[in-house]
C-alpha cells in the first residue's frame, strides 16, 4: 500500500531498564516537502524546525497497543475567523432591513 503522508508509530519500549529510558520508542517518515519546510523555518532564524504531529491508538496481535502517527505541516490560524468573509474582488454589505417598525 503507497502513503502519501508522513507516517510512523511508536511501541512500548520492551527494553527499558532505568526510569529515564522512553516508555515509547519508534520511526516517523518525513517526506522531502516537509524537511524543505523545517529547513525555511531554521533558515528564517528559528531554532528549530517544527511539524504538526496527530495520533491514534491502534492495537495488533504483535506489538499489542501502540500509537500511529502521522506529521503534518504546523496548522496556521486563519487571520479573523469571526469576520465575514467575501468572495476576492467583493465587499461585504449587510442587506437593508426589511422593515422599518420595531416589533416591541
Amino acid at each position: 500500500m503507497a502513503y502519501d503522508k508522513p507516517r510512523g508509530a511508536l511501541f512500548t519500549n520492551n527494553r527499558k531498564e532505568k526510569e529515564t529510558h522512553p516508555d515509547l520508542r519508534g520511526e516517523l517518515e518525513l517526506t522531502p516537502e516537509l524537511l524543505s519546510l523545517m529547513q525555511s523555518q531554521v533558515n528564517s532564524g528559528q531554532q528549530f524546525g517544527k511539524v504538526e504531529l496527530v495520533a491514534w491508538t491502534k492495537h495488533s496481535d504483535k506489538a499489542g497497543k501502540y500509537l500511529s502517527i502521522q506529521a503534518n505541516k504546523p496548522y496556521v490560524k486563519p487571520e479573523d475567523a469571526s469576520a465575514p468573509s467575501a468572495p476576492a474582488g467583493q465587499s461585504f454589505t449587510p442587506a437593508p432591513p426589511t422593515d422599518d417598525k420595531i416589533p416591541f
